[in-house]
């Protein structure tokens, strides 16, 4: 299970990059972060600050998450006489395969935010009313799998 959701992982890192790459080359000189396509606004970045920064971001959200589900698979698990589902390989599984997962969530919400800028920003024809919505998504996904990380705590052993 970890190996699949660590696939899925790599898929939504080289996305986010892609998707980077193509909104940098087609922006202006100056990133609009209000969702306005006015030219310059209280929160605009120059285009070089607005790539260094998401490439910052996504590094740290990256390197804290994936190192702490490379911390989790470490740990051993300990053989004491009255096994619990916190102490089994089965919970150890489970908690790192949502921390992996988890760091691609973020990734997906960070690619919709990506799409909202890059069109609000798009230098040939900035459209932004229409897709607002695409901020929700990432917010939801990162919400259910909150949920799914008080589900696994709260879980009992299944197989």
């Amino acid at each position: 299970m970890v190996k699949i959701v660590s696939f899925g992982w790599t898929l939504t890192a080289v996305f986010f990059l892609v998707s980077l790459a193509f909104i940098y080359a087609n922006v202006g000189v100056m990133v609009n972060l209000d969702g306005t396509t006015a030219s310059i606004s209280d929160y605009s970045l120059h285009r070089d600050t607005f790539f260094y920064v998401m490439v910052g971001g996504f590094l740290a959200i990256n390197i804290v998450l994936r190192g702490l589900g490379l911390l989790l698979q470490r740990v051993p698990v300990t053989n004491m006489k009255q096994k619990t589902f916190f102490n089994s390989e089965l919970f150890k599984t489970r908690l790192v395969a949502w921390t992996i997962s988890f760091s691609g969530v973020v990734n997906i919400a960070l690619i919709l935010s990506l799409i909202i800028i890059g069109f609000a920003n798009y230098a040939v024809n900035p459209q932004s009313t229409s897709i607002g919505w695409f901020s929700y998504l990432g917010f939801g996904l990162i919400a259910l799998w909150l949920v799914g990380l008080v589900l696994i705590l709260l879980g009992r052993r299944a197989t």
